[in-house]
């Protein structure tokens, strides 16, 4: 039987934008697809709605202010 030299098949990192869904639903003890109903506005609930939008506003403030300290040239 000869030695196998098979390469990992997963030797490249995957990046993965954040579900910030995922993160909600953890919060509450529900689903991601729970999340996402209520977001689309198939389920009523106003405690995910605003756990949601607080997080959603984070992250705008955040970039902003990346924004604002990274000098980013638009002259090339």
């Amino acid at each position: 039987m000869q030695g196998s030299k098979t390469i990992p098949k997963n030797t490249v990192n995957v990046l993965r934008r954040r579900d910030l869904a995922s993160r909600v639903a953890q919060i509450h003890g529900v689903t991601a697809d729970h999340v996402r109903k209520v977001m689309r506005g198939d389920r009523e609930n106003e405690l995910i709605l605003a756990t949601y939008m607080h997080f959603l506003e984070s992250d705008n403030l955040l970039i902003q202010a990346v924004k604002n300290i990274v000098p980013f040239q638009t002259n090339f």
